[in-house]
């Protein structure tokens, strides 16, 4: 059987990992539009902070796949026409200028995603740029480096991340954000505040409620940014505006969701047969509500997917489960955690909501030890599900975030997280975790509003 995958990044190559894993037999060749594969995009800024010493170490691990003889590599390789009818697409050879096509029995579309563009006045001036590929990076770090005044317009996940990079490399970065809230696809009210304050204190100017209208490049190259508050003068800007899945190819062959993304099942097929989609490139629902998807876009998914597209690809039925977008970021001295909606989202996606806070040690604290945490819970009144979790501290605890998640995908209770049995270290812990405090406080609202009635899902 022929495997033909689109897209050589972390998607496409852990699905033609996968498959030699379980079905060597196979043929498989993988179409990739960059010159460099298994570029790992989402470990940009810690290259380009200095914490990665060569651009080239940020991929993943494709030695099975190189030195397999199943396997065909066509890097450079852009797919610009598909025909499922045909079971065939059409590719152009960047190399070579030239464009062929080829047949599969099965195909995996992991095509990702590109920058999203603004349509801003001045835009395309070469010290405007936007980080996705590898050899975006490579111009990004060498402008970044000979630049003092850095702009990053988006506050998002990347953009802050582009932020703090750049402020460790002790450049003047100013970030730009329309809307009022920072991070909106991850935080609520509460964390977005705490974001902005977090970036403020410690030296980065922080723009809410501030419109990029035009950049006007100076005779010496450095810009002038026209805002709807003021003027602004940059070095070098570098755009955060989110990515556009790169999906034109599939355009009267595939059902595909208003922003482009590859309509697909619970098991990863497409609207047609023998058609997978998966990364960037595929719609995903969210796991708290199963009419709505999900605009975050996580390494981790990427790699869940692949692994259960390789196997329905060979014919079993994987089902994927569900995301609820868990991450977690380290700003300056504190660390920042969180899975499932916060309270503003949970509440647009119409559920009866409520948000409780717990703030205090999560060490036992004797002497100098200072273990500050802050956790937002937010559930579901009716249900008393929990639909997400906000982790903020002056330690790493980023993974108890990993806790709440496996408990919203089981359909847990803040019942159920009051009792739970987490560990506890002796000198590295609490007997109670804030986690189940958080949680007894939850239960504790409910049954002042007369609303005492359990529901415990845990056996």
């Amino acid at each position: 059987m022929k495997i033909v995958i689109i897209g050589g990044s972390h998607a496409g190559m852990m699905a033609a990992d996968e498959l030699l894993r379980i079905a060597p037999e196979n043929e498989i060749e993988i179409y990739d539009r960059n010159l460099v594969s298994s570029f790992a995009a989402e470990d940009i800024s810690a290259y380009v902070r200095g914490d990665v010493d060569r651009l080239t170490d940020l991929h993943f691990d494709e030695t099975s796949i190189k030195n397999s003889r199943k396997v065909k590599i066509f890097q450079a390789h852009s797919v610009i026409g598909l025909s499922t009818k045909l079971h065939q697409i059409t590719i152009v050879d960047k190399n070579r200028s030239h464009t062929f096509t080829t047949n599969y029995d099965k195909l995996i579309i992991a095509s990702g995603a590109t920058n999203r563009l603004p349509i801003i006045p001045g835009v395309e001036s070469e010290n405007v740029l936007v980080a996705r590929s590898f050899r975006q990076v490579e111009v990004l770090q060498k402008k970044i480096l000979a630049s003092h005044k850095i702009a990053i317009i988006g506050a998002g996940r990347s953009g802050i991340e582009f932020a703090l990079a750049a402020h460790k490399l002790q450049k003047d970065v100013q970030i730009f954000e329309h809307n009022d809230q920072f991070a909106t696809h991850y935080v609520g009210n509460k964390l977005s505040l705490w974001l902005q304050k977090q970036l403020s204190q410690n030296g980065i100017g922080v723009h809410n409620r501030t419109a990029v209208e035009e950049f006007q490049q100076q005779a010496d190259g450095s810009l002038i940014l026209k805002t709807n508050q003021c003027d602004f003068t940059a070095d070098l800007v570098l755009l955060a505006f989110g990515f556009v899945p790169s999906t034109t190819f599939v355009k009267n062959e595939l059902k595909t969701q208003l922003d482009g993304s590859i309509t697909v099942n619970e098991y990863l097929e497409t609207t047609e047969p023998d058609v997978y989609a998966i990364g960037d490139c595929a719609s995903v629902i969210d796991k708290n509500s199963a009419k709505k998807t999900l605009a975050t876009r996580l390494a981790t998914r990427a790699m869940r997917q692949a692994f259960v597209a390789a196997h329905n690809v060979l014919g079993q039925h994987y089902r994927f489960v569900p995301l609820q977008s868990t991450s977690g970021l380290q700003v300056f001295d504190e660390w920042f955690a969180q899975a499932g909606l916060t309270l503003e989202k949970a509440r647009e996606w119409d559920y009866q909501a409520n948000l409780v806070s717990y703030e205090g040690p999560w060490i036992q604290e004797y002497g100098e030890i200072n273990s500050h945490v802050v956790v937002h819970l937010t559930y579901d009144i009716s249900s008393r599900k929990i639909l997400g979790v906000q982790i903020t501290c002056n330690q790493n605890v980023s993974q108890f975030a990993s806790i709440v998640a496996v408990m919203m995908q089981n359909g847990n209770t803040i019942d159920d997280l009051a009792q739970a049995d987490i560990l506890y270290e002796q000198g590295n812990g609490m007997p109670l975790n804030f986690l189940n405090f958080v949680a007894q406080r939850a239960v504790t609202v409910e049954r002042s509003y007369g609303r005492d009635q359990p529901q415990i899902n845990l056996n």
